[in-house]
């Protein structure tokens, strides 16, 4: 990407990362200004370090200026159009920031040809592209950039967690179960999106499958309170003799709540 023939170059970078370091952002800014017109070949990666800087002191214009300097040098430099999407996201122009990350996925034609750490940011954009999305109740917008980031991110199941909640919210049980039934491989997870698998069988009248969800928490490796009222209730349920699996149970009422309600990664302890 850059030239190799400066043998300065990288004392330099050393020396700018150090004045961030210890936030001497004014001598950082004049040392990469010269470093600009001194290294030849290096214009983009500079343009992007100032870029950095100017963000640091919550200088977002500026810092915006600098990103698209250093993708004017080098439209392949991929951290540079992230940095110029997280900044149009702090200036509150999310429908821009949406433009530049597809861009940004369109340059990966290659998932190999890119470091992970690269996509894993990558992935973090999109999930808080999802989470502004969900904030302002555009519930399709975030699912869709939810996957996006699900399918970069180095540890998805988070992401992944709060797509299964969305689609729970919204009555969409088939997505629900298909994302929840992906974090069962999470032993992180395992126990809460078992609960809400065993919760949304009996949501839908499977009780059956609900206490073979709830059942022996003990067998499943799960200690938490939760799953011990879970255990117990799945006993409950089966000391009927002819438990109603026929009849589907169509959410809460004044006097008969569902059990799923606000449960989260918090309840659970």
């Amino acid at each position: 990407m850059y030239s190799s023939s400066d043998p300065n170059h990288a004392e330099v970078i050393e020396k700018i990362n150090l004045y961030i370091q210890v936030a001497r952002y004014e001598v950082a800014e004049k040392t990469v200004t010269t470093a600009i017109e001194n290294h030849p070949g290096h214009e983009a990666e500079f343009h992007n370090l100032l870029g950095f800087i100017y963000h640091k002191q919550s200088k977002f214009q500026q810092a915006l200026d600098q990103f698209k300097s250093a993708m004017i040098h080098d439209p392949n430099f991929i951290e540079a159009t992230l940095n110029y999407a997280v900044t149009l996201c702090d200036l509150g122009k999310y429908a821009k920031a949406q433009l530049a990350l597809t861009e940004t996925t369109h340059q990966i034609d290659n998932r190999h040809s890119v470091s992970y750490q690269t996509l894993d940011y990558l992935g973090k954009m999109h999930e808080n592209m999802g989470d502004q999305y969900h904030k302002c109740a555009m519930t399709h917008r975030a699912l869709a950039e939810w996957l996006k980031a699900s399918e970069m991110l180095a540890h998805p199941s988070p992401v992944v967690l709060k797509m299964a909640e969305v689609y729970i919210t919204i009555g969409n049980v088939g997505r629900a179960e298909h994302f929840l039934k992906k974090l069962l491989h999470d032993l992180a997870y395992k126990e809460q999106a078992t609960y809400l698998l065993g919760t949304l069988a009996y949501r839908e009248g499977d009780i059956e499958s609900s206490m073979s969800y709830w059942a022996n928490p003990e067998k499943k490796g799960f200690r938490s309170k939760m799953s011990e009222a879970y255990g117990e209730l799945a006993k409950y349920l089966k000391s009927f003799k002819k438990p109603r699996t026929s009849q589907k149970l169509h959410g809460a009422t004044k006097n008969q709540p569902t059990i799923y309600q606000n449960m989260s990664s918090k309840n659970i302890s």
